[in-house]
């Protein structure tokens, strides 16, 4: 019987991933992190070691699921404190980008925004319908 259900929800699975991986990419090119730390370096970050793709995949993998959380973009925070020193590749990248305050919080908005489509996309539909799926085998 659990051959049949893996065998119906093979589909599923690929188009679930396809999805997994396009929010990984949003949230790539958007600059969130997975670690508090730049290296990860902190105790309590669950990913040390692994090369930064493979954490933000598995940050929205563990999103997707129902283990929530918040997301993490320091550096633009950091960008957009004038207090802090920057350091040298930091402010050649607030200067060759021209970012504002604004733009910054452009940013913020927009990983906020993807984040809880990530949510709600896979954690509200696709789970419902991995639900119906196995069920629908039984």
């Amino acid at each position: 019987m659990s051959a049949q259900v893996f065998k119906d929800i093979f589909k599923y699975m690929a188009v679930w991933m396809i999805v997994l991986f396009l929010f990984t990419f949003i949230f790539i090119i958007l600059g969130l992190q997975a670690c508090e730390g730049a290296q990860c370096e902190d105790d309590h970050d669950d990913y040390k070691l692994i090369h930064p793709f493979t954490q933000i995949f598995f940050q929205t993998l563990r999103n997707g699921v129902g283990d929530l959380n918040a997301p993490i973009y320091n550096l633009y925070s950091d960008i957009a404190n004038p207090a802090l020193k920057l350091p040298n590749w930091r402010a050649k990248v607030l200067a060759d980008t021209g970012m504002t305050p604004n733009t910054i919080q452009l940013y913020a908005y927009a990983i906020w925004g993807f984040w809880f489509l990530n949510c709600l996309i896979n954690t509200i539909l696709f789970l419902n319908i991995l639900i119906a799926e196995v069920t629908n085998t039984y």
